[in-house]
């Protein structure tokens, strides 16, 4: 039997309470709720490499015990983007998030342009807004919320 796609994009069961994860042998699945975070992470992450962004790549921490690979929080709501095509079309070149930041897009006609990213950026948008966020730099924390960008 054929793959169709890599475990990491499709992959992710959250079946065992932070405890019973804890006492799994290294380098098994955790299968925890921890575990399952941050693979949404990275697969947020791979798929904005796949699409041209500088995304970088994880560090090793311990969280409830668990030791895994924290990638760069990104997370976005499925109207902004539901498959790799929506991605790459509001995803325009020159764009960079460091691993210590954190993204969340909660809006639908959200374009990212040029945005190198080392902080936080939370981006709102109600479905009539149009936001483009080109040649923007952010080092620190910033939201964004309901806008309107011609």
């Amino acid at each position: 039997m054929s793959q169709v796609v890599d475990s990491w994009f499709a992959y992710a069961p959250v079946k065992n309470n932070p405890e019973d994860a804890a006492k799994v042998p290294k380098g098994n699945p955790y299968h925890s709720a921890t575990s399952g975070e941050m693979a949404i992470y990275r697969a947020n992450s791979l798929i904005l490499r796949k699409a041209g962004v500088q995304v970088g790549g994880p560090e090793t921490a311990v969280f409830n015990g668990q030791e895994v690979d924290v990638w760069p929080r990104v997370a976005w709501k499925p109207k902004w983007a539901v498959t790799f095509s929506d991605v790459k079309k509001k995803v325009k070149q020159g764009c960079s998030i460091s691993q210590r930041s954190t993204l969340v897009i909660n809006g639908k006609n959200i374009y990212l342009e040029g945005l190198s990213l080392d902080g936080t950026l939370l981006i709102n948008s109600n479905n009539e807004a149009e936001c483009v966020h080109h040649l923007l730099s952010f080092t620190e924390t910033l939201c964004l919320t309901s806008f309107i960008y011609r």
